[in-house]
């Protein structure tokens, strides 16, 4: 985590250049980024353990310390989205944008919002966005490829995931998303190898392989039929946490 790291050093180092009182005031300081960060992490750790509870509480005590901890207020808007509070989810991303407009993980997340209220336009606009502000994030890039996907551009999503892979090699959703847009494209042959592929390299527990392998059998019996709906919609999938490692 970024932030807090930076942070910390900048105010340790005002800790050296400054008198007793300062120094006292800066130490306060120190202590409350601190205790922000420990909430923070065991507040990611509460969301990937599926404790929704826990993780807003530990979330929300980090900004008390903390009330301009951008990656606490993003993740805190994600599990409003996740579990469907969306106005919740507006109100902490409009927080975040006051003070931090340029972090492109808040308009990565109001494209996604806009996706599942079925604002197309919108998400495109806000993933476009999230990919100009960090253009070398490639789950950015792969969430953009998937509203392409979802607004009929196959061919712009291609290319885009193309750039993914050529950096990322094994970044299965950029892998399952490029199959399903050349499959929609009409490139059967690659997209089926794109399949396979992502079947090899997925999570036996991974959602997606199921649809997988029934769009592999039609495949190799020669149907010519588009993907189902249940495919293209498992392009779009929720970021995950910003964590510390991140």
């Amino acid at each position: 985590m970024t932030r807090c790291s930076s942070t910390t050093a900048t105010v340790v180092l005002g800790l050296l250049l400054l008198g007793p009182a300062a120094r006292a005031d800066e130490r306060d300081q120190l202590r409350l980024f601190e205790r922000s960060a420990r909430l923070f992490d065991a507040a990611v750790a509460a969301t990937r353990r599926g404790d929704e509870e826990a993780a807003v509480r530990h979330y929300e005590r980090a900004l008390r310390a903390d009330p301009d901890f951008v990656e606490a207020m993003v993740n805190l808007a994600q599990v409003h989205f996740e579990a469907g509070r969306h106005e919740l989810a507006r109100d902490w991303l409009e927080r975040a944008e006051g003070s931090h407009p340029d972090y492109p993980r808040i308009a990565l997340l109001r494209g996604l919002l806009a996706l599942r209220e079925g604002d197309a336009r919108h998400a495109h606009e806000q993933l476009g966005l999230a990919h100009r502000q960090a253009p070398d994030d490639p789950a950015i890039a792969v969430d953009l490829a998937a509203v392409l996907i979802e607004v009929g551009r196959p061919t712009q999503a291609i290319e885009l995931l193309e750039e993914v892979l050529s950096a990322f090699p094994e970044h299965v959703e950029a892998i399952y998303d490029l199959a399903l847009a050349r499959d929609l494209a009409g490139d059967r042959d690659r997209a089926a190898y794109g399949y396979e592929r992502f079947l090899a390299l997925s999570s036996v527990s991974d959602a997606g392989r199921a649809a997988v392998q029934r769009r592999l059998s039609q495949l190799s019996a020669g149907d010519a039929a588009t993907p189902d709906a249940e495919e293209v919609s498992l392009a779009s999938q929720a970021p995950s946490p910003q964590g510390e490692q991140e």
